[in-house]
């Protein structure tokens, strides 16, 4: 195959958005609230989040940083990759905390510790740190992808 798209991917990628949107419709019918929708209606167990947690950490752009990090700083930037692992068990410990705390954004925590006014800036602060991050991920990607 010399590249392109064959009719084997085509019935693979439509069979893919049929079977999620499916998914989605049947989840709908399940879920009533916000709550619902967002948090699982605080019905699942701990292992998820932790399973959430450390997918934030090993997330789909860390290839590009990692690949970024490495050509900068030499073949010790492999080290901030094994972070990962060595900070998982600490969700284990931090799960339970968050779950009891009945928040679902760090803003709110921040708020409920420090204050109205630092847990608005907090958050602000985060949505902006999250654009620029995504925008240099997406700019980086977009540089691998132009050289390969």
């Amino acid at each position: 195959m010399t590249g392109g798209f064959g009719w084997l991917d085509t019935v693979v990628l439509i069979g893919y958005f049929i079977g999620i949107t499916a998914f989605g419709l049947w989840m709908a019918r399940r879920t009533r609230t916000s709550d619902g929708f967002f948090r699982g209606e605080r019905k699942l167990s701990w292992w998820i989040m932790v399973g959430q947690a450390f997918g934030t950490g090993t997330h789909a752009e860390m290839p590009v940083a990692q690949a970024g990090a490495t050509f900068q700083y030499g073949f010790a930037a492999i080290w901030y990759q094994w972070k990962n692992m060595l900070i998982t068990p600490f969700y284990w410990f931090i799960a339970p905390w968050y779950r009891r705390s009945e928040r679902t954004t760090v803003g709110e925590i921040v708020e409920d510790r420090y204050g109205r006014k630092l847990g608005m800036f907090y958050s602000i602060f985060a949505i902006l740190f999250f654009v620029f991050s995504q925008g240099a991920m997406l700019q980086g990607a977009a540089k691998i992808i132009s050289v390969a």
